[in-house]
């Protein structure tokens, strides 16, 4: 993991898998299901104080919304591959 980053969570054969909490060193946070080092699962994810409930399959966002004080909305994003290492 990059410098800075840290994981707290279960481990399987020294994998991030399970239940767990990575905060990047910019503050961006995910805390959720993992699967052999990967975001799989439901989860929250913070980014810049707003917390989004997401759910990834192997790594990729397949849905992400969020609630706000003025109504509650979903994001849907291209299929990305996302590991703690490639997300700012």
């Amino acid at each position: 993991k990059p410098c800075g980053d840290r994981y707290e969570g279960e481990f399987v054969d020294g994998m991030f898998h399970g239940r767990g909490k990575y905060v990047w060193s910019n503050g961006r946070a995910y805390e959720g299901e993992w699967y052999q080092n990967v975001m799989h699962g439901k989860g929250l994810d913070c980014d810049l104080g707003t917390r989004y409930a997401v759910e990834y399959e192997s790594g990729m966002l397949v849905s992400k919304e969020w609630s706000q004080l003025d109504g509650r909305g979903v994001v849907l994003t291209p299929a990305q591959v996302h590991t703690p290492e490639d997300i700012p």
